[in-house]
């Protein structure tokens, strides 16, 4: 009886042991694809057209939302740009437009935003 209660602990511990590794692979190979896939999207943010900077702040948010460890990132990204760009219209309304759906969809993020990106230094 022991034997099996044995056996079968350890069955279930190789097999949470096989689930942790296909999950931290699919991890993985999510950050490697983002990486490709932000800085096209980021590009469309200083657009002239005003649909394709709403579709592409859209875009980032979705992004934010399916991978929370890059809300933070793509929030700073977007503010030190439009920081840089602040003589562009279509930039200032790109960013601003990216950083209000960010910001919106924190809600939809359980990790939130760090304490301290709040505060002006």
């Amino acid at each position: 009886m022991f034997i099996k209660i044995l056996c079968k602990y350890f069955a279930e511990k190789q097999l949470c042991l096989a689930t942790a590794m296909v999950v931290l692979e699919l991890v993985r190979f999510s950050l490697r694809c983002i990486s490709g896939i932000i800085e096209p999207v980021v590009s469309v943010l200083i657009h002239p057209m005003p649909a394709a900077r709403l579709a592409a702040a859209w875009c980032l948010r979705s992004i934010a939302v399916a991978l929370p460890s890059q809300l933070t990132i793509l929030i700073e990204r977007c503010m030190n740009r439009m920081h840089h760009l602040k003589s562009s219209p279509e930039a200032t309304s790109g960013y601003s437009f990216a950083l209000a759906a960010l910001l919106g969809g924190v809600r939809n993020v359980s990790l939130g935003i760090p304490h301290a990106k709040g505060k002006v230094s």
